[in-house]
């Protein structure tokens, strides 16, 4: 996972635990009970999509994609129910979230080369 991946799903995470708080009503009074145990989750399942590659390598790069993706696609439905709404903050943050997790599995998907490296016995046998 590179740094950039995972920093825009270390970032969504946290985003997520705080957008659960706001609405579960504990940092401010903004309650949305349809929204606070779903960010709650998918924050959490974020953060362990974050940790595992972190503690465990690229062996765990699977499990990265497959949180950030399934992220993805409850900010799209989450953003579908409030598109239509006067919650305009939510929707901006809904916006900006999906950005993020877009490039996030993006760069989780495409996979990365390994760095070309100099043969010296080839270029050895080609001057003889």
């Amino acid at each position: 996972m590179t740094r950039l991946a995972g920093g825009l799903i270390l970032l969504a995470a946290l985003t997520l635990g705080g957008a659960s708080a706001i609405h579960f009503g504990l940092v401010l009074d903004d309650r949305f009970a349809g929204a606070a145990a779903p960010e709650g989750i998918l924050g959490v399942i974020l953060f362990g999509g974050w940790l595992a590659p972190t503690l465990a390598g690229r062996r765990m790069h699977a499990v990265a994609l497959g949180a950030a993706t399934l992220a993805l696609l409850g900010t799209i439905y989450g953003l579908s129910v409030t598109l239509g709404s006067a919650r305009t903050g939510d929707v901006v943050y809904h916006f900006t979230l999906l950005a993020m997790l877009l490039a996030a599995t993006a760069l989780l998907a495409v996979p990365r080369r390994a760095p070309l490296r100099h043969d010296h016995r080839r270029a050895a046998s080609r001057s003889d």
